[in-house]
């Protein structure tokens, strides 16, 4: 850019928004105190408009894990749905879940899972977290597997260029 044209946009008394892809992220460890263990993740911090999460956990625990669910405003999103399906739903959400794969094994430590909160990444039935005020990932699982459950919310904000500076939406 110019210098002409930056100073056309800092002269913008609205500024420019522009909406932007960013995500938002959650630990917690994994808890295993009994079975069937159900956990509760707090992600009432999640404030974008979202198309899905990834759920990234060690790969010991996932022949443990039996479902998860989305609770919105303690109401059922999505329904309690089966690991083996969050695992191959990626594809239809034209999403590349990356394995790394030797001799035809799976090598690496982690397992990543994609939880739809679209039909497609990024598109317009993306749900708009930040006008929920209790957000939990509900994890049933039998697990006496050690580690995280990483939760990542992927999704888009408004970024608002005015007056030279930048500043994002975040509800």
């Amino acid at each position: 850019m110019c210098n002409e044209e930056r100073e056309q946009m800092k002269a913008m008394p609205l500024g420019i928004p522009k909406r932007i892809k960013t995500t938002q992220n959650a630990n917690t460890n994994i808890a295993n105190h009994g079975t069937p263990q159900v956990q509760l993740i707090d992600i009432d911090h999640f404030s974008l408009y979202a198309s899905h999460l990834l759920i990234t956990f060690p790969k010991a625990a996932y022949d443990d894990i039996l479902n998860v669910e989305l609770l919105l405003n303690s109401s059922s999103f999505s329904g309690e749905l089966p690991v083996s399906l969050l695992e191959i739903i990626s594809s239809s959400m034209n999403l590349y879940n990356n394995n790394y794969i030797v001799n035809g094994e799976d090598a690496d430590a982690f397992d990543t899972i994609v939880f739809p909160l679209a039909s497609r990444a990024y598109s317009g039935s993306s749900v708009p977290l930040n006008r929920f005020d209790n957000i939990r990932l509900k994890i049933r699982h039998n697990s006496t597997a050690t580690g995280q459950f990483n939760v990542t919310c992927v999704g888009e904000t408004t970024a608002l260029y005015k007056g030279g500076a930048a500043s994002l939406a975040m509800y």
